[in-house]
């Protein structure tokens, strides 16, 4: 099981032990993300220097997870867009006799 290793102060540990700036640690999770999205979350497809090899799993499934919600959210938008364009052409015809 995942945990959240902000929880115990894990985190800032680790980044204050090696001197890492906030921002970079957020430009590797964005390149991460990416990478997991162009791999279509392909089990071994992301890896990572810092990510043990019995840690493996629980990336795959991050990055399988990762895609079915960007998934979801590409369904939503692409559903919002087209109510929006029904109503739009409804009321362009004026109302029903």
């Amino acid at each position: 099981m995942l945990t959240d290793p902000s929880s115990d102060g894990g985190t800032n540990r680790v980044l204050a032990s090696c001197a890492v700036s906030p921002s970079r640690v957020i430009n590797l999770a964005c390149s991460s993300v990416r990478q997991m999205l162009r791999a279509g979350g392909r089990p071994g497809a992301v890896t990572a220097a810092t990510v043990a090899p019995d840690q493996q799993s629980a990336v795959n499934l991050l990055a399988s997870a990762t895609v079915t919600m960007k998934a979801g959210e590409r369904a939503g938008t692409a559903l919002a867009q087209c109510q929006t364009e029904s109503k739009r052409q409804r009321q362009r015809r004026g109302p029903r006799i």
